[in-house]
């Protein structure tokens, strides 16, 4: 960040010069070009000299102009990379709502599931609709994990509930790493795209997916993951690696929705909900540009049943 700010600030100085050149007294104008000042219609009536320092003032205005642009800008690094990487990329043209009606609610994309073999529940807490959907409509077994309660909060035909979350190596117990995960739950050997799941961990999704090896990432067909705390920008380096681990994963966003428990985060013309819901797909054909606009959809809901829903997500390209 001081590295980019150093760029910035240089930049900065060097458009003040520009505009201080632009507003000293300039020669005296070329006949031709005085001829053509005398002739342009002046409400005023202002006489050469007064038309020549307006002129040079509408100049000093407009850069001013671009240095305010240039200051809003967010620079290059961590923070642009990790909101950037939050964009749309993905096109899907079906989407199906599983889980709970506001909060525990997650959007699927439905173009691509043929196939899959096994899902995983990451955070189960007292809600955990979206397994029985999950069972009900795919028929396959479900992994619910989490370590802060007791017993699975969703009973349903083919759900399977482990007293473990999912944790970067060396995090709290009782704990796994997603490769730890697949191990202990049969999935080990499966095979690349044949499975899927749903992760709200409460924060702890960032180290589970950095420390994550891309080759146990790639047996995912699609992930719909709940991120935390965006507003830490002193986090956003190590952030940035675990969506770097998606993208090297081949997942792609299809879907954001911010939740509306918590704020909206700013950084220069970015701007994004700090806890937002991401669906991810492998399968998604490339947009031709990434989206800077969320874009909401009729089966979104607002988390918080009595709030209203966020502002969108703005991404600019830029």
């Amino acid at each position: 960040m001081a590295a980019g700010m150093g760029f910035m600030g240089f930049a900065l100085s060097a458009l003040f010069v520009i505009v201080a050149s632009g507003l000293k007294r300039k020669e005296p104008h070329s006949s031709e070009e005085m001829e053509l000042r005398q002739g342009m219609p002046s409400p005023m009536n202002l006489n050469d000299t007064e038309l020549s320092v307006q002129m040079d003032l509408d100049e000093g205005k407009a850069l001013q102009a671009t240095l305010e642009k240039y200051a809003a800008t967010l620079p290059e690094g961590a923070t642009k990379d990790l909101l950037r990487s939050f964009r749309v990329c993905g096109a899907c043209q079906n989407f199906q709502r599983f889980g709970e009606p506001n909060d525990g609610g997650y959007l699927m994309c439905m173009d691509h599931m043929y196939g899959v073999t096994a899902a995983y529940s990451m955070g189960v807490e007292h809600h955990d609709k979206w397994s029985g959907d999950v069972a009900a409509t795919w028929h396959v077994p479900v992994y619910q994990m989490d370590c802060t309660v007791k017993e699975a909060a969703q009973v349903c035909p083919g759900c399977h509930f482990f007293r473990s979350c999912l944790s970067a190596p060396g995090g709290p117990k009782p704990a796994w790493t997603l490769a730890e995960t697949l191990q202990h739950t049969g999935q080990g050997a499966a095979g690349d795209r044949t499975l899927f799941g749903k992760i709200d961990i409460e924060g702890s999704e960032w180290g589970a997916l950095a420390a994550a090896d891309v080759s146990v990432l790639r047996r995912f067909r699609q992930l719909v993951i709940e991120f935390h705390r965006l507003n830490e920008g002193f986090h956003h380096a190590s952030y940035l690696k675990a969506m770097k681990k998606l993208e090297m994963a081949g997942l792609r966003v299809v879907h954001i929705h911010g939740n509306n428990n918590g704020p909206m985060y700013s950084a220069g013309e970015y701007q994004i909900p700090v806890v937002i819901e991401a669906t991810f797909d492998s399968s998604a054909q490339p947009l031709a540009e990434c989206l800077p606009d969320q874009k909401m959809r009729a089966l979104d809901s607002p988390n918080n049943a009595v709030g209203t829903e966020l502002p969108p997500a703005h991404l600019p390209n830029f």
